[in-house]
């Protein structure tokens, strides 16, 4: 059922208010039904007051970055979709540590880090993103994760903010254990000191392996399964002859088979129509259950 509130229930938090927004423009995949209400919020002060309005309210909510790692229903999504705005985006330099809000994207960051000579976050390249949702990700590529670089986050909830350390966060494989109902403010980050130009260099190689072996050229969300224990996702769906599969405007990329791409009008229906073949082809070829490394929500229409 639709979730409806008046304006007053957002008296007092600074930020901006749309209803029947549709999300297919706030994720990367182009893909997605509209959320009843969608606040972008400025004030990272005004946040713990948003949370409590809607733990008293019973109104659920989720927290929209960049929308890569996800897949929103074609119904959409009852409740409230919180996007950080302007203040979430503060980015500064403490020595070997940066000390970045959740809205920062990854290529602010690694301008940063170049400009101060701060190596360690390379590897970000090739993961687009905000830090809120690298963190709540735990995302990286492999022999590399958040987890090697975070120190301390402030989280926000319903009762205020408050920092936790890197080892109260329970880092695991493309999960991390935040407290419950939070959403991650800040982190702060560590590096090490490297020259500027050897940082740029390493950027560059990594952007340029990044568009030679992925489909950056198209609408995806990234990794649409987890790499299995000793495996590769990908290598097992083009193993199975599945590259070039589609379901509607959906298709499996012909570059890496573990990124799924939309070619123009495609629907949530059709990604997830296109995964659960995958899967079972996969399953019956090979015995591998693949599990599904993005997140799915909203409802169906």
């Amino acid at each position: 059922m639709k979730r409806v509130v008046t304006d007053s229930f957002f008296d007092g938090v600074v930020g901006t208010l749309r209803r029947d927004e549709p999300l297919a423009r706030y994720t990367s995949m182009h893909v997605g039904g509209p959320a009843d209400l969608f606040f972008e919020i400025d004030d990272p002060a005004d946040l713990p007051l948003l949370l409590s309005r809607c733990a008293t309210e019973a109104l659920p909510w989720i927290v929209l970055g960049r929308g890569s790692n996800l897949i929103v229903r074609d119904g959409g999504l009852r409740g409230l979709v919180i996007r950080l705005g302007r203040g979430f985006a503060g980015l500064r330099v403490d020595g070997p540590h940066v000390v970045a809000g959740a809205a920062v994207r990854v290529s602010q960051l690694l301008a940063e880090v170049e400009r101060a000579g701060i190596g360690g976050f390379d590897f970000l390249t090739e993961i687009p993103a905000e830090v809120g949702g690298l963190i709540a990700m735990n995302a990286g590529i492999p022999g590399c994760e958040m987890r090697d670089v975070v120190e301390s986050i402030v989280v926000a909830d319903a009762f205020g903010a408050r920092t936790v350390e890197a080892w109260a966060i329970g880092f695991g494989y493309r999960r991390v254990g935040l407290p419950p109902s939070s959403v991650v403010v800040e982190a702060t980050l560590r590096g090490w000191p490297r020259e500027p130009a050897a940082i740029r260099s390493d950027i560059d190689s990594r952007r340029a392996r990044r568009r030679a072996t992925q489909p950056t050229d198209a609408p995806n969300s990234g990794s649409m399964f987890k790499n299995p224990p000793g495996d590769r996702a990908g290598r097992l769906i083009d193993a199975a002859g599945l590259k070039g599969t589609s379901r509607g405007a959906i298709l499996v990329s012909t570059k890496h088979a573990n990124f799924f791409v939309n070619k123009g009008g495609g629907s949530a229906r059709d990604v997830l129509a296109l995964v659960d073949l995958v899967r079972d082809r996969v399953k019956a070829q090979f015995g591998v259950n693949l599990e599904p490394e993005v997140h799915v929500i909203g409802e169906d229409e």
